[in-house]
């Protein structure tokens, strides 16, 4: 037999299976997964019922937006394990590339010196 939650409208009296969310959007009149209530004969759909469900549904809405949007920030700016030792590996490159840069300028700088000292030994 069927376990489904069944919920029956009080306005219009149709029987809903399928939950309160389900019940707020038939009580909405957004014909999302309901047929919108019209009311009854007896016991008309008041406009503030319509518009309550409207704003209830509508924070829902909003909220698993921003659920969304926190959920995916999460992860953002988080260099995942990869991208750390990438990083760290080119890190590692650049300082050894400055170190060699150094160490050629500072053979070159005393190349320089020694032919400065031998052009000054020879001039003098």
């Amino acid at each position: 037999e069927n376990n489904r939650l069944k919920l029956k409208c009080g306005f219009c009296g149709n029987t809903l299976s399928g939950g309160i969310i389900r019940m707020k959007h038939h009580l909405a009149g957004t014909s999302k997964d309901a047929s919108p209530c019209v009311g009854g004969p007896n016991k008309p759909l008041p406009p503030f019922v319509r518009q309550q469900c409207l704003d209830m549904l509508h924070a829902l809405r909003q909220k698993r937006i921003q659920k969304e949007i926190e959920d995916a920030d999460v992860g953002y700016n988080v260099p995942l394990e990869d991208e750390e030792e990438e990083e760290e590996a080119y890190e590692s490159m650049v300082v050894e590339h400055l170190i060699e840069c150094f160490i050629i300028y500072d053979f070159i700088t005393l190349w320089l010196m020694a032919l400065l000292i031998r052009i000054r030994k020879n001039n003098i």
